[in-house]
This record gives structure tokens, sequence and C-alpha cells, in this order.
């Protein structure tokens, strides 16, 4: 698949993840497009491809007017969003080939973490585990991580959903005695 149109199914789906489509289940395979779209991909075009899907996700939430003043503070959130996964398609595109799975999948959903962290930063800072509101039971865990376990697990499962469709993952390690294949 081409990987602008992966970029902006990126934005259509975490579009539609967010109020009022509350479709949250689609969140946690949102970027898993945009990560697989980013890898082996020169850094430029890798964040070129998440500034489409941050764009396409702030036309499908705010719309798109003919009177474009109005919708300027609308599309900050968005310009922001579209920077935030610029990073996360940039750390996509850098992340060496030859690591293991589980390291591929804990960096990335690491680099997701520290960009919302970058934002904290900024007046309105973005988490993507808000998408996850309406649910219940996961959003409970923000009670012991804050907002930021849960980005974790969402950036956890896209990573592992992008490793996985990539044709990346190798036979998971065993868990007893298994650091020996993180270090790999």
């Amino acid at each position: 698949m081409k990987p602008l149109l992966l970029a902006g199914l990126t934005g259509l789906l975490f579009a539609f993840s967010l109020p009022p489509f509350d479709q949250e289940w689609l969140g946690w395979f949102a970027f898993a497009p945009l990560l697989i779209a980013a890898q082996e991909r020169r850094p430029l075009e890798a964040v070129g491809l998440g500034l489409v899907a941050g764009g396409i996700c702030g036309a499908a939430q705010a719309g798109w007017y003919h009177d474009t003043a109005r919708l300027f503070w609308a599309y900050i959130p968005f310009l922001w969003l579209a920077f935030l996964l610029g990073f996360v398609a940039l750390a996509a595109a850098r992340v060496p080939a030859a690591w293991n799975p589980m390291r591929r999948v804990l960096f990335l959903a690491c680099a997701g973490i520290a960009g919302e962290w970058l934002t904290s930063f900024l007046p309105l800072p973005l988490n993507i585990g808000l998408c996850q509101y309406l649910n219940l039971p996961l959003i409970q865990i923000a009670g012991i991580t804050g907002i930021w376990g849960v980005s974790f697990l969402l950036w956890w499962v896209n990573a592992a959903l992008a490793d996985l469709v990539r044709g990346q993952n190798s036979p998971p390690a065993p868990i007893i005695g298994g650091w020996g294949a993180i270090r790999n």
C-alpha cells in the first residue's frame, strides 16, 4: 500500500476514535499504518507522513470551511498532533531493523510517550490515551500510572501490530531468562 494512503488511514482512524465519533476501539490500531509506512523511509519522508496523518485527522475532526479564520484555533491541536506523529514516524524510520521485535516495539512505544511528554510544555498537551475515555476498565489504569500508562499501552499495541504486519517478528523470547533476548 502507498505510504501516503497509510498515513491518511492513520489520520482517519485516530479522528474517528476521538469525540464526537467515539469509536475508541480504533485507537488500538490507528497508528500502526503510519508506523508501517514510516519504516525504512528517509527521515524527512517519515516526518512528512506524520504531518499528513495529523493534518487529515484535523480535517476530519474540525472540518473544512471557506472561512478559515474561524478554524485557525480549531486546527492548532491537530498541528501539534501532526508534529507528534512526525516525531514518532521519524523514530520508526530510524529504528534499526537488526533489533529484535521486543526492543523495536519498546523503543517506538517509548518514543511515542517521549513525544507526548514534550507536548506537556505546550499550552494544550497531547495524550493519545484520552481516546479511551469511554473504556472504563482501561482508563482506571490512569489512577496508578497517569494518562501516560494508557498512552503507553496504545503506542505499544500499535507498534507491535506494525511489527507483526511488516513481518519482522520472530518467535517471542521466553519469559524466564528472556532478558538476553532484549539485549540482542
